[in-house]
């Protein structure tokens, strides 16, 4: 076998069943196979195509990719590969089976309760322990850096087996990043920022614990520390940092837990706790003598009493998990020099999962007509056929030896049958038998990958679906069928396509901005200076200023803030072409004061008057 084939058997990833979807990718379930067939559930996040054209981000990208592979931890989830596919990304993680910290507390909070105190202390605990292993990271005896930037309950897992994961090292930093410094942008979820943070100063380790003080005092409490309505407000409760102890909204919170709180989150990092492992250790004291008999299987023992119903739903039947949308080959890493392996991008998955995975399927499957051909039902073909595959199923054995019926394969049997499949693959392929007639033959699927990922995709006049990629099944073969994919402000795209039966056919679409006629704001203050916000982002523009470019056509918040004044915002709608000019005066912050006196009734005089 020629080299450059033995590299394109590295391994492969199949993307399943889509979970999720961010401002900046959507997550799959997905499958990953080693050279030996061997499978485990994997976490794929793909990169929205508007962000994969952007050159910078993908440089991050790859920067936090090579960051994360090299964190190998019990409580971080673990990044695998940043696979690529034509101009697609794909990250391959981890898949924790549970539930993040956010959704726990959510739905503590919807039964009435609070997370109970030992079970939400031993989270924390863990959770530091993650953090612990990462800020102390090295390479070649230097020290890495590494501050995740984001510790947020959205971003702990706790697995249903109780183990608590870090995940998503999206803006994750270390010593060894070399794009263009961060200072003075805010990078994160305001109301877990640090102080330090959210001025956007250069930050430590430091900054992470402060986080996870956060998340411990509002789980302890049940009340939002920092979050506002405005985002900018949230911003400043950050900088400002007054912070109540736990126990003045619950008073049976002991001085302990208080301790430990407070520290965490001192405004003044020096007085902070100086590494994540002084957290954990009084946090895991506190534990072991206010909760002698807590057990770590505990957790476990929480997490499915409190998801039982989740953890009670069927999982979807195997004949529709066996079929992958795609295939990402790792020989197409983005983490590797692209010299050292063959380009083979996305390819067909072959219709027998079953066979592949080499495992029994759990239902009759049709005679192939062709060795890597979609198949998207169960539509059996002749009896015959039939009984070979169900006499084939018999003798196939599963990977890790499981039993069945009491019957033992040899391995040299085993070997046999798979060189028997692999001269019927090879026969089916170069002999290909004669077409069957029009009612036996399968539908035709078409996967639609779109740019953008939310454009509308249609098929006949019918919607048949949004949110990239979208897979429409049980298409007639030999007609012409009109797909259309639109999405306002994009120039609708339309194609005429004609499927054989049992085809499995892919189209990538990327829509062209419609020519948009953009609109201008002139802003000015008094006094002069204020950093300008649009839409609820801090800008690089201070006043006064000219801002090209604005959005017509729809509403715009410009807002203005000037330390020492109260923050002024409007809502604006441009029309195209339009320029809009704005004097605003700011008003200042004024305090206020409270006076008593004993007796009542005395004068009171400030500053003179």
């Amino acid at each position: 076998m020629p080299p450059e084939r033995q590299r394109t058997k590295v391994g492969q990833y199949y993307l399943m069943e889509k979970i999720a979807q961010g401002g900046m990718a959507e997550i799959f379930k997905g499958l990953s196979y080693d050279v030996h067939g061997l499978k485990k559930t994997v976490c794929i996040k793909r990169i929205l195509p508007q962000l994969s054209a952007d050159k910078e981000f993908i440089e991050a990208l790859v920067a936090e990719a090579k960051l994360a592979v090299g964190l190998v931890h019990g409580n971080i989830a673990q990044t695998f590969d940043l696979g690529k596919v034509a101009e697609d990304y794909f990250m391959v993680m981890e898949f924790v089976d549970g539930r993040s910290l956010s959704q726990i507390h959510r739905k503590c909070q919807n039964e009435g309760k609070l997370i109970p105190l030992s079970h939400l202390v031993y989270f924390i605990s863990e959770l530091l322990n993650g953090l612990d292993y990462m800020h102390r990271r090295t390479k070649d005896g230097r020290p890495l850096n590494i501050v995740h930037r984001d510790i947020s309950p959205q971003n702990i897992m706790v697995s249903y087996s109780g183990t608590v994961k870090i995940i998503d090292f999206g803006i994750a930093k270390g010593a060894t990043h070399t794009g263009p410094t961060d200072s003075g942008v805010l990078k994160g979820k305001f109301a877990y920022m640090s102080p330090e943070q959210a001025y956007g100063d250069a930050i430590d380790h430091r900054s992470d614990l402060f986080s996870a003080g956060i998340i411990l005092h509002e789980m302890l409490t049940g009340k939002r520390l920092f979050k506002a309505d405005d985002s900018r407000e949230t911003i400043r409760n950050v900088r400002r940092c007054r912070v109540d102890a736990p126990s003045s909204h619950r008073p049976e919170i002991p001085d302990e837990l208080d301790r430990i709180v407070m520290r965490s989150l001192s405004k003044d990092r020096r007085h902070r706790y100086a590494f994540a492992s002084d957290m954990h250790a009084d946090l895991v004291k506190y534990l072991y003598s206010a909760h002698p008999e807590f057990k770590p299987s505990d957790a476990a023992g929480f997490m499915q009493e409190l998801f039982a119903e989740e953890i009670a739903r069927p999982e979807p039947q195997e004949a529709d998990a066996r079929t992958p949308h795609l295939i990402i080959d790792r020989s197409n890493s983005a983490l590797a020099d692209d010299s050292q392996f063959e380009v083979t991008g996305a390819t067909r998955a072959p219709m027998d999962m079953g066979e592949y995975m080499m495992e029994e399927s759990t239902a009759p499957r049709p005679a192939q007509q062709e060795p890597f051909e979609y198949e998207g039902e169960d539509t059996p073909g002749p009896q015959s056929h039939i009984e070979e595959e169900e006499e084939k199923q018999k003798h196939a054995p599963p990977p890790g030896r499981r039993k069945r019926a009491g019957r033992k394969v040899s391995v040299g049997f085993f070997l046999a049958v798979l060189a028997a499949a692999a001269a019927a693959a090879y026969a089916a392929y170069h002999f290909k038998p004669k077409r069957e007639p029009a009612a036996s033959r399968a539908f035709a699927e078409l996967m639609v990958m779109t740019d953008p990922a939310d454009a509308t995709v249609s098929m006949d006049g019918r919607f048949a679906g949004r949110g990239s990629p979208v897979s429409i099944r049980n298409i007639s073969p030999d007609e012409e069928h009109m797909l259309l994919v639109e999405k306002s402000g994009y120039t609708p795209y339309e194609r005429r396509i004609k499927l054989k039966p049992g085809q499995f056919s892919s189209a990538s679409v990327s829509l062209a901005k419609s020519a948009a006629i953009k609109a201008t704001l002139e802003i000015a203050s008094t006094p002069p200076g204020a950093t300008i916000f649009i839409d609820d982002r801090e800008t690089s523009h201070r006043t006064p200023a000219a801002i090209a470019g604005m959005d017509a056509g729809r509403e715009i918040v410009i807002g203005l803030y000037l330390d020492g004044h109260r923050f002024w915002s409007r809502g604006v709608e441009f029309k195209p072409g339009e320029t809009k000019s704005f004097d605003v005066n700011l008003a200042k912050n004024l305090g206020s004061l409270f006076v008593d006196s004993s007796p009542q009734k005395a004068l009171v005089m400030l500053d003179g008057m």
